[in-house]
């Protein structure tokens, strides 16, 4: 046996090596175990045969362990059973029992069960790899099982139960299955924890009072979960990634809350069928599905039903999306859902109300009348606005894009207004009308859908104006089944198929749409009848401008068809059409009839299309009157079997063929028709029965020669008879450029060029005046124009053709004067500053002299009238500067000629500068100036400098310049006058001034004084000034004890603080010139007060004790001498100033003492006192014991505490005195 701690080494790594066999989620539905995997198996399980279990005794019998009780059951483990057949196989059993830890494979995929359960109770599934079987695991008929752990792989149904009751299906990964979980037929069952990914359909449940929980359903490519069931709860699981997250056909008592269901690509939840009674959809998230919550068909089985809630979802960019029978009753309670973090905005019932779109994420109106929603972005919401069964609801100004299936849909609500809303990138359709009447659709925008931008069915009266419909996927408009509709300025622009698409309609009006750019056809009518078309446009679609199929009883007028890749208008297999004043231009064919009858085009225009104007193809009885196809690329108008047509008044040129008509089209009438200037044939005629003229009028043909009739092209040899010449142009004239010549030259003229089949005569006027006429037959016309004056000329040439056509042209002759006058130029002239005769000359020639203006620097100085020779200006006088003199010489015809002289004016003389003297002056003396003389032409500034440092810049008018040199200090000075003129020229003179200093300063004596010592307020004060001051020195007796400067304010002198004495205090001040003053001030110091002594109380101790002591406090205001006496011997004796004196009498010999204190201070007064000092024998001493003393010291220590106050501390210091007797008697 393994020690404890060895086992659970062992059963750790076994338990690895199981982990490491498990397949991950990760493997292909195709994946076969490799060969090292196989290996792995072979030693981690126990091969075998496939197990067959009939009876609990075969548990028994074939030695599997356990004894069937729920704690001991029969244990099948560890195997790996590889076997075409079922390999494991339990029936008919009542005991418990245990799968665990084993692999279920095959060879190849196999058509039998891997695990085959039936009628077996008590059964645990557990741990095990179940691959490449129908069914991976198969129970029916059992009750009471668990199915956890397990991976189930590769098989057609993963894991299947029927009629299986008190279930637990849990933690097991089903993966790369048809149907990875499959219950039906069942009660009270639990699936949770379980992973079901990657197959066709991730689980199938159907059965009552089932719990779905906490499951993962992902990447499934049919469904994630479908359910059928009653009474049950699917919650808490999480779905994604599958075409349909959970599709629910039907049940009721359901309770489906707190699931994430999120990147599903069609559905979040798709119910089909669904019993709404007493069931929840609660606290669910739907997130990024294409439907979020789509409710298809709903049967009520109560009226009311009972409640079904939609309460407290989260849908994010999806949204919830109704059916088309869906009505108030189908949910009651939709409190706390919001899409994209607003509200859902589900109304049922309302009456004449007002709804703010911006406050909620979705619109949803059922059973609603005259409700109005205006505003709100309805972004990614699957379905933005949607109003079913509501009547008279207007919407309005509202922006509904992203969604994944629509716009705005209306169901069943007629008398509606639609208007100034926008549906842009929406997968499906932007709008939907469904089967609701007399609705108003105005001002909308349908842009870049997936589908239709509106796609309208069964909806009649509809009234659609100045709506657009741009680059959506399908059609732009699609109306089917959808009568008496009226759409009006509507745009219909860059939609991949048809712009406006009508099919099974009746009675439609458009009126001004446009249809441009789309690739199927602009307007296309199919099995549509009794319309009308009147002033629409359609331009560069891919197909046709306009189409009719199958479409009778149309009425076209003025409807433009332009650059469409291939028919203008296309009308197939339909009956009387009307088309007037229409134009089919630049198209493949114009106007195309296909087995189209008894139809009718006038005044229509087909011009450049790139095949034929006109096409008729097997389309009889068809009349064209005053109809124009010009310049088609291959024939203007076409008949293949098309008979009985009539066609007159049609006028049919420039193209290659003008008309051209088939063998099997018969019996049809030409007449009063304009054919000509067709490249090959004007008519090419292979019918045998065509008539050309109506007994009395035929046709015009431009290449009639005007005799006989007229052939037209074609093996019958049909004829006109009763042709006329057409002859539909002027004479070709060409257009010479107008003439403008300069007055005297020559060689100009005029060259026309006239050419027409009948030219005639011509006339040529000039400002109305004949000048020349002549016959022509086409040689050149030529105009001589030279010689004439200045001025423009009118010439005009008429040229007539035999027909009566006239041709007119205009050539515009001017004769003008251009050249200016002539002048030379002069150069540049340079002068100094008040020279004189300064002269500009300017020499000018022309043929018709006129008028000058002389210009300075652009302002006009002088201007008169030259007749031709030398200009002169005189310009002395002029500042110093840079003028620019422009002559402009002008002529009678406007011409002119100007040059320009620069002339300088420079300046480049100094200014006049007179020295002035130096100067000397006492300091303090006023009115001390220099005076300099200058002068200058042109003055400008001067500057004067002191010691080199700028002292005064101002501008000079040329006068004498002052400048004061009063209260300079005392010192020599060089003072600078620059003067400029405004040339920068300059000069310079220097003035030596010098101040000097002769007299002393002044001071008041004090008189002398006396005070008493340590009093205050004495003090000394000196009246003093000088203008120069600069220090003071304050000596006591002689010595030095003050020195500052001094500003020449008045000095005082604190004399407070002297010693007892005469004192001489003498100021002495200075001058910076050295020149000085003193004064002396006796003060004399007195003390006439007695020093004071306090008086101790005498003293008392027995010998022995200690810490006794005698203090006195000593003051005066002078610094005293002491002496201490015992018994009036001398102890110790000192100076000191106002203090404490502490002596220590500690130590003392039994006996008597007299301690005597004399003071004495600086004035020679004098105080003392006395204190004794009493020894006793200790009491506790008999007295007839004697104490002796110790021979030798007998120390006693004084303290002075001085009174200095030191940041409130008092100094005390300690004197140990030595008494001068060492060896005292004992007392």
């Amino acid at each position: 046996m393994f020690p404890m701690d060895k086992k659970v080494l062992f059963l750790s790594v076994f338990a690895l090596l199981l982990l490491a066999t498990v397949p991950t989620a990760e493997e292909t539905h195709n994946s076969v175990i490799s060969s090292s995997n196989t290996d792995f198996f072979a030693k981690a399980y126990t091969e075998r045969n496939p197990i067959v279990i009939t009876s609990d005794a075969d548990f028994s019998s074939q030695g599997f362990p356990g004894n069937g009780s729920e704690s001991n059951p029969y244990l099948l483990e560890g195997y790996n059973i590889t076997s075409d057949d079922v390999c494991i196989d339990i029936s008919g059993t009542s005991a418990h029992y245990k799968i665990n830890g084993c692999l279920i494979s095959a060879p190849v995929f196999s058509s039998n069960q891997g695990i085959l359960i039936d009628s077996a109770p008590n059964g645990t599934v557990e741990s095990c790899i179940i691959e490449k079987h129908q069914y991976g695991l198969r129970i029916a008929s059992s009750e009471d099982c668990v199915v956890k752990s397990n991976t189930v792989r590769d098989n057609s149904e993963g894991l299947s139960f029927y009629d299986c009751d008190n279930f637990l299906i849990s933690n097991n990964t089903a993966f790369n299955d048809e149907i990875s979980l499959y219950l039906t037929s069942s009660y009270h069952c639990v699936i949770s924890n379980n992973t079901l990914k990657d197959s066709t359909k991730g689980g199938y449940i159907s059965g009552v009072y089932l719990n779905v929980i906490d499951n993962i359903v992902k990447n499934n490519s049919e469904y994630g979960l479908f359910t059928a069931s009653e009474y049950s709860t699917v919650a808490e699981n999480e779905i994604m990634q599958n075409p349909t997250g959970i599709y629910f056909y039907s049940g009721q008592g359901l309770n489906i809350s707190f699931n994430q269901i999120y990147d599903n690509t069609e559905y979040g939840f798709y119910g089909y069928e669904y019993d709404l009674r007493d069931s929840i959809l609660a606290n669910n998230t739907f997130s990024d599905n294409k439907y979020g919550v789509y409710l298809s068909r709903v049967i009520v089985f109560a009226n009311p039903p009972e409640n079904f809630t939609f309460v407290n979802n989260t849908l994010i960019n999806n949204g919830l999306y109704l059916g088309n029978r869906a009505d108030s009753n189908w949910i009651t309670d939709v409190t706390g859902t919001t899409v994209n973090e607003k509200p859902l905005g589900y109304f049922t019932d309302l009456n004449d109300s007002i709804i703010d779109g911006t406050q909620y994420g979705q619109v949803i109106l059922i059973n609603c009348s005259y409700t109005d929603v205006i505003g709100g972005i309805f972004d990614n919401v699957t379905l933005g606005v949607t109003a079913i069964s509501s009547n008279n609801c207007t919407f309005m100004d509202i922006s509904s894009l992203n969604n994944s299936a629509v716009g705005f849909r209306l169901i069943n609500s007629d008398d509606c207004h639609i208007i100034n809303n926008t549906a842009s990138n929406n997968l499906n359709y932007g709008f939907i009308l469904d089967n609701s009447h007399n609705c108003s659709l105005t001002n909308n925008t349908a842009l870049d859908n997936s589908q239709s931008g509106f796609y309208i069915s069964s909806s009649h009266y509809l009234e659609i104006y100045n709506t657009s419909a741009v680059d959506n996927s399908n059609h732009g408009f699609y109306l089917d089944n959808s009568d008496f509709c009226n759409l009006t300025r509507n745009i219909a622009q860059s939609n991949n198929e048809t712009g406006f698409y009508e099919y099974r309609c009746s009675v439609p009006e458009y009126h001004e749409n446009e249809a441009n750019e789309n690739g199927y056809d602009g307007f296309n009518f199919e099995d549509t009848d009794n319309g009308t078309l009147v002033n629409n446009i359609a331009k560069s679609n891919s197909r046709n401008g306009y189409s009719f199929t199958s479409s009778d009883t149309y009425t076209l007028t003025n409807n433009t068809a332009e650059s469409n890749a291939n028919n203008g208008f296309f009308v197939r297999d339909s009956y009387y059409h009307y088309l007037d004043f229409n134009d089919g231009c630049a198209n493949f064919i114009g106007f195309n009839l296909d087995s189209s009858v008894n139809c009718s085009l006038q005044n229509n225009t087909a011009i450049s299309n790139s095949l034929h104007g006109f096409n008729l193809h097997s389309s009889d009885n068809s009349t064209f009157i005053k109809n124009n196809a010009t310049q088609n690329i291959l024939i203007g108008i076409s008949l293949t079997n098309s008979s009985s047509c009539t066609m007159y008044q049609n006028t049919v040129i420039h193209n290659n063929i003008g008309i051209q008509v088939d063998i099997d089209s018969e019996s049809n009438l030409f007449y009063l028709n304009r054919f000509g200037y067709n490249s090959l044939f004007n008519g090419l005629d292979e019918s045998y029965s065509t008539d050309w003229d109506n007994t009395t009028q035929g046709n015009c043909w431009s290449d009639y020669d005007g005799s006989g009739h007229y052939l037209v092209d074609g093996s019958p040899g049909n004829i006109d008879n009763h042709p006329c010449i057409l002859d539909l142009y002027v004479p070709t004239l060409n257009q010479p450029q107008d003439i403008s010549y300069e007055l005297g030259e020559t060689g100009n003229s005029i060259l026309w060029i006239a050419y027409d089949l009948h030219l005639d005569s011509y006339v040529v006027h000039r400002n109305n005046t004949l000048i020349d006429s002549n016959t022509t037959d086409g040689t050149n016309i030529t105009i001589n124009v030279d010689g004439l004056d200045i001025g423009s000329y009118n010439y005009t040439i008429t040229v007539n053709d035999t027909m009566g056509k006239v041709s007119v042209d205009t050539v515009f002759v001017e004769v003008f004067d251009t050249i200016p006058p002539e002048l030379d130029h002069p150069e540049d002239i340079d002068y100094e500053l008040g020279s004189t005769d300064n002269v500009l000359t300017w020499n000018l020639t022309d043929f018709r002299p006129d008028s000058y203006e002389l210009y300075q620097n652009g302002s006009l100085i002088e201007e008169g009238f030259w007749s031709g020779g030398d200009i002169q200006f005189i310009i002395d006088g002029l500042p110093v500067g840079t003028y620019i003199f422009t002559l402009v010489a002008n002529d009678t015809t406007g011409n002119n000629a100007s040059d320009s002289v620069i002339v300088s004016v420079v300046d480049t003389i100094s200014p006049n500068l007179d020295s002035s003297s130096d100067i000397q002056y006492e300091l303090g003396s006023m009115e001390n100036s220099i005076t300099w003389t200058v002068s200058d032409l042109d003055p400008f500034s001067y500057e004067v400098y002191v010691d080199g440092s700028l002292m005064e810049n101002s501008s000079w008018d040329g006068s004498q310049i002052d400048y004061n040199v009063d209260g300079f200090a005392v010192g020599s000075y060089n003072v600078m006058l620059i003067i400029y003129d405004s040339s920068g020229n300059h000069a310079i003179d220097n003035v030596a001034v010098n101040v000097i200093d002769t007299t002393i300063p002044t001071i008041d004596s004090t008189p002398d004084f006396q005070y008493e010592v340590a009093s205050t307020g004495n003090s000394i004060s000196w009246i003093v000034s000088d203008l120069d001051a600069y220090l003071y020195e304050i000596h006591c007796n002689g010595v030095l004890i003050q020195s500052e400067s001094w500003d020449g304010s008045n000095i005082e002198y604190n004399a407070d603080g002297m010693s007892v004495g005469s004192h001489n205090i003498t100021l002495i001040i200075f001058d910076s010139s050295g020149n000085r003053a003193s004064d002396s001030v006796i003060v004399n110091v007195t003390d006439t007060i007695t020093p004071t002594i306090s008086s101790p109380e005498d003293v008392t101790y027995e010998a022995g004790t200690n810490t006794h002591s005698i203090s006195w406090n000593v003051t005066d205001a002078s610094t005293l001498h002491y002496v201490l006496l015992r018994n009036g011997t001398e102890l110790y004796d000192g100076t000191m100033n106002d203090s404490k004196i502490i002596v220590d009498i500690d130590s003392l010999a039994l006996g008597t003492y007299n301690f005597t204190l004399i003071v004495t201070d600086e004035g020679g007064n004098t105080a003392n006192d006395s204190v004794l000092v009493h020894v006793l024998l200790p009491s506790s001493i008999s007295t007839t014991t004697t104490v002796s003393t110790q021979e030798g010291w007998n120390p006693m220590i004084i303290g002075l505490v001085a009174g200095i106050g030191i940041a409130g501390f008092a100094l005390v210091v300690f004197l140990f005195i030595v008494p001068k007797i060492r060896n005292r008697e004992r007392l």
